[in-house]
């Protein structure tokens, strides 16, 4: 985490489960909290952390992308428009707020992400 030096986050694809298996260490990786509670019964692709708050962060998932505002205590969906596709990664413009998707086979997405604050 650019926020915190011992936080580290994990994302196992999990297909065999299909199961979003999203992970969070605040020890350096001595032990794990999953953050997958409320999010749908698919895979988790990939994670981006907001560089301005650690409490957001961003999941792109075989469904879409996913925002929790509450350190992934509970997620939403994020980005209206964007086509229920697997986001096999996500990147993040940290001075215009701008979320970059990029999906299998649909394309790359932006998405603002300003009114999250």
């Amino acid at each position: 985490s650019r926020h915190a030096a011992d936080t580290l986050f994990a994302v196992l694809e999990g297909q065999a489960e299909l199961q979003p298996l999203v992970m969070r260490s605040t020890d350096r990786g001595a032990s794990w909290i999953s953050l997958a509670a409320g999010l749908p019964a698919e895979p988790a692709n990939t994670l981006v952390e907001d560089p301005r708050s650690a409490e957001i962060l961003y999941l792109g998932t075989d469904l879409g992308v996913f925002v929790t505002v509450d350190g992934g205590t509970s997620w939403h969906v994020l980005g209206q428009g964007l086509p229920t596709a697997a986001v096999v990664d996500l990147a993040l413009h940290a001075r215009d707020l701008v979320l970059v998707a990029a999906t299998h086979g649909l394309s790359v997405f932006t998405l603002s992400v300003q009114s999250l604050r």
